[in-house]
């Protein structure tokens, strides 16, 4: 549905302000001096196979293990990367974070 008119856009902003917050995630981004040997795929892992018991055990102590996290390594997976940017390489790393991590910043400016 599109938001037509000042008042739906008042109206949708309310609505995001009324949601409670939910589970954040950090993102990691890495370069490397080295091109060769990673992998063009990317994973998910995790303690097991007990998805919501994982989550939920992390959410209520933050010392658990993470439930899930993220690896790619996206230069490996462009054919061109190495002519454009030889002896370097790229590793994305995204992972769940307690909420109550950030609540130092809370309220605080983004820079």
């Amino acid at each position: 549905k599109l938001l037509v008119g000042e008042s739906s856009v008042v109206e949708a902003c309310q609505a995001v302000r009324a949601l409670e917050p939910s589970c954040q995630h950090v993102q990691v981004f890495a370069c490397f001096e080295r091109t060769e040997g990673l992998p063009a795929r990317n994973y998910w892992c995790s303690d097991g196979f007990d998805h919501d018991g994982n989550y939920d055990a992390y959410m209520g102590d933050d010392t658990q293990p993470f439930p899930a996290v993220f690896i790619s390594f996206p230069s490996a997976k462009d054919p061109t990367w190495t002519d454009r940017y030889p002896g370097v390489s790229t590793c994305h790393i995204i992972a769940p974070l307690a909420t109550d991590r950030f609540a130092a910043w809370e309220g605080k400016r983004v820079k």
